[in-house]
């Protein structure tokens, strides 16, 4: 799945003027109720501004309170924090989210203009489609070898159950895969049975 798919786009996201003071930016961020968001001069990303960054500025330099509120945000943008195209895949997004600790991540187009965001409620919601939670659950470890999830896939199928998604992590340990599947079925313990009676390790 693309980022595309999942981002809140530009028409509906709230920014930053790249020419605003200080006080106006921190004024935006107060009316929408956000700890940060991205400057923009149009539809062209500058950066992103953090409210945060706007506090330590003003307290660890014992400013005057009137005459930085009035300079330009410019001096306060992290113009170096990360972007994602809007054809990446929405892995890519939640590893940039979690490795940079943002709150959200510009999105940008083929003309490198900004044209959205993406959140982690956006992509925590995506992944639990993903693990399907709605479905029965069956967790199998074996090695892997081709033709392994077609032999798995047959087995449910002919005990009565659908597959509705499957995960599979390495658990690094002697080539020992984790195969997490939802199934959809009425009898989930026939699947189990028929999953073992094959050879299956199979925990639910």
């Amino acid at each position: 799945m693309r980022v595309k798919t999942i981002m809140m786009p530009f028409e509906q996201i709230n920014s930053i003027p790249y020419d605003a003071t200080i006080k106006e930016g921190l004024d935006i961020l107060n009316n929408v109720g956000m700890l940060s968001l991205p400057v923009t001069k149009g539809k062209e990303l500058y950066g992103v501004i953090l409210k945060q960054d706007i506090y330590e500025e003003y307290f660890i330099n014992n400013l005057n309170m009137n005459e930085y509120l009035q300079e330009k945000i410019t001096k306060l943008i992290r113009s170096e924090s990360p972007s994602i195209h809007r054809k990446a895949p929405i892995e890519e997004a939640a590893d940039l989210l979690q490795k940079h600790n943002l709150r959200f991540l510009p999105v940008i187009n083929e003309s490198n203009e900004l044209d959205g965001i993406v959140t982690h409620k956006a992509i925590f919601k995506e992944f639990k489609k993903i693990f399907g939670i709605k479905h029965s659950k069956i967790t199998i470890y074996t090695h892997d070898y081709k033709g392994l999830l077609g032999k798995i896939g047959e087995i449910i199928a002919s005990a009565g159950g659908n597959i509705k998604n499957i995960v599979l992590q390495d658990t690094q340990t002697m080539g020992i895969q984790e195969i997490n599947i939802r199934v959809d079925c009425k009898d989930i313990e026939k699947v189990i049975k028929s999953l073992k009676k094959n050879g299956f390790d199979v925990r639910e």
